[in-house]
């Protein structure tokens, strides 16, 4: 088994959505197994068809966060192929990602880098990549190494001389250990094709954009969209200016630019009044903020709030407890579509939440965590004509 001292994988999550609260379903495709390995597919070969290698991940049976490298998944044979195992099988027999990667859990007992029956059961589908193991996930590098895990990751830990002594002694074969630097100079080939290249910024940014327009979805529009440029308008809420675009832990990127529904209604010449009705910092309703979105909103032919999670409320190890949005959010809703029945809400969220207020609203629009350029979709397509 190998160590890096530093890494970085194009990850492709095709772990099962299990439970709503789970820290990382912002970045998790589907509770649906075959869907999940449909776009895990796709994902794979668009990466590698540019001689970049994937890392197929958590493998398997990753569905929460807290006490992610100690929670064991117990489960019987016919649920963990037809649910946990299935989107992995798809991606690994039509894309043949380069890597998969060992989830922190045990499964029935056992920890997934030492879980000898799970990786043979990927080398089964044609897996010939390599096995790495998540971020720490190596509990005793012997066996791990035995059980058929390739690289330790991120190294180095002290496994490198953990199994030179093993070796030395007897205790590993030195086929073992053969067999598995074979899988890794199969990487280092593979690796070897990169090449540093240009590219456009523009057309890349023009890509995010269009990725975020077709993944926001319209939930609800009783006759109160599209917006007209002689509407009277007010938007409440920070994430109108700062807007939620992903979601926390190893997947958090830079954007190179970012947007708000803001500056875009600004771009486009649409009047507005804007109010930052609540706060970010906890559930608490300040009534400062809460009595100058209602000011605000008075008069007003059409209401547009941002609603969305607090930060730090799910994220990499850590789950949500709860699919509440925050109270002092959800409060102010209610005394709007009250005071005004012309409200439409925008939500920005990486997970599923309870909309108490879904109802009352006339529009409600589903952005996600959708990237840097999240808005014009938004602002343009659907509020801005």
């Amino acid at each position: 088994m190998h160590q890096r001292k530093s890494g970085c994988d194009f990850g492709t999550w095709c772990t099962t959505k299990r439970s709503p609260l789970c820290g990382r379903n912002f970045e998790y495709y589907s509770e649906d197994p075959v869907l999940s390995g449909e776009y895990a597919s796709a994902y794979i070969k668009g990466v590698q068809s540019k001689g970049i290698g994937t890392s197929l991940k958590h493998f398997a049976g990753n569905s929460r966060e807290l006490a992610r490298q100690a929670v064991d998944s117990v489960m019987d044979q016919r649920t963990l192929h037809e649910i946990y195992l299935r989107q992995f099988e798809t991606a690994v027999r039509e894309a043949h990602p380069w890597t998969l990667m060992a989830a922190y859990n045990r499964l029935n007992g056992i920890y997934c880098c030492e879980n000898k029956e799970l990786l043979q059961v990927a080398r089964s589908w044609g897996f010939d990549g390599l096995f790495i193991s998540d971020w720490g996930g190596v509990a005793d590098p012997v066996r791990s190494l035995e059980s058929g895990l390739n690289l330790e990751m991120p190294g180095p830990t002290g496994s490198a001389s953990v199994i030179t002594r093993a070796v030395e002694k007897g205790k590993v074969s030195k086929e073992c250990l053969e067999e598995s630097t074979q899988y890794m100079d199969r990487l280092i080939d593979r690796c070897g094709r990169y090449t540093v290249k240009d590219y456009d910024q523009n057309e890349h940014d023009a890509f995010a954009q269009k990725a975020a327009e077709e993944s926001i979805v319209l939930l609800k529009n009783e006759g109160i969209l599209p917006l007209k440029q002689t509407d009277r308008i007010a938007v409440i809420g920070p994430f109108a200016e700062h807007p939620f675009i992903q979601g926390s832990g190893s997947s958090r990127v830079n954007p190179i630019n970012q947007d708000s529904l803001l500056s875009d209604l600004d771009a486009h010449e649409t009047a507005y009044t804007y109010s930052q009705g609540f706060s970010l910092e906890n559930e608490e309703i300040d009534e400062a903020l809460h009595d100058q979105a209602m000011k605000a909103a008075e008069g007003k032919d059409k209401v547009i709030v941002i609603l969305g999670e607090l930060p730090g409320s799910g994220g990499e190890g850590f789950d949500r407890t709860t699919m509440d949005l925050p109270f002092n959010q959800n409060t102010l809703v209610r005394d709007l579509v009250h005071a005004c029945r012309h409200v439409i809400i925008v939500l920005q969220t990486g997970a599923p939440i309870t909309m108490p207020w879904r109802e009352m609203a006339d529009g409600i629009i589903v952005e996600y965590a959708a990237g840097q350029s999240q808005e014009q979709h938004c602002a343009v397509s659907y509020m801005a004509k």
